[in-house]
C-alpha cells in the first residue's frame, strides 16, 4: 500500500466534497446519472421550446450542444439492426468517466 500525504485543509475538502456527493447521491439516487428517456434531439429540442422558459439564444446553444452529443447522433436505421442499436446504447448509456483531478 502506498501512502499519500494530504495539508489537513485539502483533507478535510475532500472529505466535505465526499459528504456532499453522498448526500446529493441520498436525495437523488441512480435518477440523475440515469440516460435521458429518449435519444431523439428533436424532440427534446421541441420539449424545450414548449416550455417558454428558455430564451432562443438558450435553446440555440442547446441545440448546437445536442449536435454535438454522441447519444444524440443520428443513426441511419437501414444500415444496423434494432439488437446492435439496442447493444450500442448499453454499452454507452450510464458511463461515467473519470478523470485525473489535480490534488
Amino acid at each position: 500500500m502506498e501512502t499519500i500525504t494530504l495539508s489537513k485543509e485539502k483533507y478535510y475538502e475532500l472529505v466535505e466534497k465526499a459528504a456532499l456527493y453522498d448526500r446529493f447521491r441520498q436525495q437523488y439516487g441512480n435518477e440523475v446519472f440515469a440516460c435521458p428517456p429518449v435519444k431523439d434531439a428533436d424532440r427534446v429540442m421541441e420539449s424545450f421550446a414548449k416550455t417558454g422558459l428558455y430564451s432562443k439564444n438558450f435553446l440555440e446553444s442547446f441545440k448546437k450542444g445536442l449536435g454535438r452529443s454522441s447519444y444524440f447522433k443520428h443513426e441511419n436505421p437501414a444500415s444496423s439492426s434494432r439488437t446492435t442499436r439496442l447493444s450500442e446504447k448499453k454499452k454507452s448509456c450510464g458511463k461515467i468517466r473519470q478523470t485525473k483531478t489535480d490534488f
